[in-house]
């Protein structure tokens, strides 16, 4: 601290003095940053997708997203009133996008405050055997529904599904040693989509979500695993109707 000064102690503005063997020396109180929110995370995760999304637009495109919010009135919610511009619009609706782990928003007049209706399935992280019919293929054992490739067999669950209405499904391919094989199947271990998800399907392990289109009204949804394939375990079931 120099010279000048022989004696201080106590603190001033964001710095503090402590004294050492090598005399009195300034230092700068260390600035403890808050934690985040889980929805901070979420918003802050989402930001570099969001903003390679944008840059991915052609210029035409760029231009729909900037027109919109003007011709709209879409303003900030500052005092002073003025459209956001197109980037800003754009990171504002595709927010809600990925949070329902749904593509990007490619038209914003198709832009609404919610897409998905409620959970349809019953126990889908298969904390124990409710709401689910088991065929003695499948087993439900710490937190998973096992599938043993020895016979054709199904997991179902009384769940309405509506001609031509696009879900979106979301589930975990994991365990498996090669390639699964699964369908989705109706209450007569018939599809239940149209296609492409209307055969069954060889996955690796990973996490899933597609979005079919039911093939009829149908009253049970359930999962189907092929003979002579791979055995695996299947996990984070998830099944919502677009709005």
């Amino acid at each position: 601290m120099g010279s000048i000064i022989t004696d201080a102690s106590g603190s001033l503005g964001g710095q503090t003095i402590q004294v050492s063997n090598y005399g009195m020396q300034l230092r700068s109180k260390p600035c403890h940053k808050p934690q985040p929110s889980n929805s901070q995370s979420l918003i802050r995760s989402f930001n570099p997708i969001m903003q390679a999304g944008w840059r991915s637009l052609s210029t035409a495109q760029r231009q729909i997203w900037s027109e919109y919010a003007r011709l709209k009135d879409i303003c900030n919610k500052s005092g002073e009133r003025y459209p956001l511009s197109g980037h800003s619009l754009w990171l504002k609706y595709q927010y809600g996008r990925l949070a329902e782990d749904l593509p990007f928003l490619t038209n914003p007049a198709d832009y609404k405050s919610q897409y998905l209706g409620p959970e349809l399935i019953v126990n889908g992280n298969f904390t124990s055997s409710a709401g689910w019919s088991i065929e003695p293929s499948w087993t439900i054992l710490d937190g998973r529904a096992h599938y043993l490739d020895t016979a054709y067999g199904s997991i179902r669950q009384f769940i309405p599904l509506i001609i031509n209405r696009q879900y979106r499904l979301k589930f975990d391919i994991l365990s498996c040693p090669g390639l699964s094989s699964m369908r989705f199947v109706n209450q007569f271990n018939v599809a239940c989509f149209l296609a492409p998800y209307s055969n069954y399907i060889n996955r690796l392990n990973g996490y899933y979500t597609i979005y079919p289109v039911a093939s009829d009204n149908w009253t049970r949804f359930g999962f189907r695993g092929n003979t002579n394939q791979s055995l695996f375990d299947l996990d984070n079931c998830s099944l919502k109707i677009f709005l």
